[in-house]
């Protein structure tokens, strides 16, 4: 009876204890992870910032409980975290992001996204990249830092402005902040001379002539303080849906608000003229642009864009001559064979004929052959000269291959 009354007394002890009751808890409340891969690029007095919208929150569920996102810049001399950035900084930007009606009504990672309601609002859709833009106006680059307004220091250049985005809530509560991106805001390089475009069968050739060298400026808010030497990007200008795959790493400029669409063609800047398309599409017009590029303390700066150089090019350029021509006799047959031609645009071949030394000779092929073997039925015993021509799909034709002669038994 003894052991019964001590586990009658123990349950009951238990039992209390998982009766009390603790404080409340807070409300979750849901903010989004921070803008990713936010890189600013500036051209000229224009900054365009890329940057990909969250999808989740940080705590890991989706869909993001987002409206919008903010872009902040801040001019410095020096370089600013984030958070400052964000205090003492200027909103540039917002982007309007579909919300979910319930923030609550979530999935976690790796669960499937069509659990959930569908988000609403005529914004973007979260995961996507965006594309913001900013133009610079003269005050920029000696704005005035709210930090340090003493005449002293607001004498000093602001070398950098630097960016940062953060998503917030239907109620207007900020989530994380993205990683910074800064540009130079030392003056912007000259463009080169403008362009001379031309084109051949290895494609379309850009060139043109370096800026003329200026003097470094007097002021020292205005001195190109580690500048680089000047280098370029070639640009193609077109319309959004235009036939042209971006360099990797390369935000497409197709996106861009405002222009005509610019899609860089450079992977890396050229050190110097020429700049060879390799992209023929005969009959289609093509219009390029180069800017000169300079970094300043490692940060990227590239000039106005030069005037449109634009181009059609058609094909009116011959194949190759047919090279390894063979004759091989037999009875009553003279068989041909050669190389085949390695261009991409190929017809097929024409095949001439003549008698024993002759210079002109006649065709045999009413239209171009795609076998590199033909078989000529001749008489036994008088003598024959052969050629090979190839034809291109435009109907350009090679020069004669090498000639061989010989007769049928």
């Amino acid at each position: 009876m003894a052991h019964k009354g001590v586990a009658v007394v123990a349950a009951c002890l238990l039992w209390g204890a998982c009766g009390k009751k603790g404080p409340p808890l807070p409300p979750l409340v849901r903010v989004p992870v921070a803008p990713g891969e936010l890189k600013a690029e500036r051209r000229g007095n224009v900054v365009d910032i890329a940057l990909v919208v969250p999808s989740q929150n940080t705590d890991g569920s989706r869909p993001a409980n987002m409206e919008r996102i903010d872009l902040y810049a801040l001019s410095s001399p020096s370089s600013p975290s984030p958070e400052e950035v964000l205090k003492r900084g200027t909103r540039v930007g917002s982007l309007s992001i579909k919300a979910p009606r319930d923030p609550d009504d979530t999935v976690s990672a790796g669960d499937p996204i069509s659990d959930v309601a569908p988000l609403e609002g005529p914004g973007l859709d979260q995961g996507v990249r965006a594309q913001l833009r900013e133009t610079l106006t003269r005050a920029a680059p000696r704005e005035v830092d709210a930090a340090t307004p003493d005449a002293a220091t607001a004498e000093q250049p602001r070398r950098t402005r630097v960016y940062v985005a953060v998503g917030l809530t239907p109620k207007g509560r900020r989530g994380a902040i993205s990683q910074p991106s800064a540009i130079a805001l030392s003056p912007a390089p000259k463009p080169p001379t403008d362009p001379v475009v031309s084109y051949d069968a290895a494609g379309v050739r850009l060139a043109w002539t370096p800026p003329p060298v200026e003097a470094p400026a007097e002021t020292p808010a205005d001195q190109r303080l580690g500048a680089s030497r000047l280098v370029y990007h070639v640009y193609e200008l077109g319309s959004s849906d235009a036939d042209v795959t971006p360099s990797p790493g390369t935000p497409d400029a197709a996106s861009r608000t405002g222009g005509p669409t610019e899609t860089r063609l450079t992977g890396e800047p050229l050190s110097s003229p020429p700049f060879v398309d390799k992209r023929l599409d005969w009959g289609k017009e093509r219009c390029y642009a180069v800017r000169s590029v300079q970094s300043f303390e490692g940060l990227v700066v590239e000039g106005e864009a030069t005037p449109p150089a634009c181009v059609t090019p058609f094909d009116t350029f011959a194949p190759g001559r047919p090279t390894g021509l063979t004759a091989v006799a037999s009875g009553g047959v003279i068989s041909l064979i050669w190389n085949p031609s390695p261009e991409p645009d190929l017809a097929g071949y024409h095949v001439l004929r003549g008698g024993a030394g002759a210079t002109e000779l006649t065709r045999l092929t009413p239209s171009p052959i795609t076998e590199t073997t033909y078989s000529d039925p001749v008489q036994a015993g008088p003598r024959f000269v052969y050629a090979v021509q190839a034809v291109d799909t435009e109907g350009n034709v090679s020069e004669r291959s090498e000639t061989v002669e010989d007769a049928a038994r």
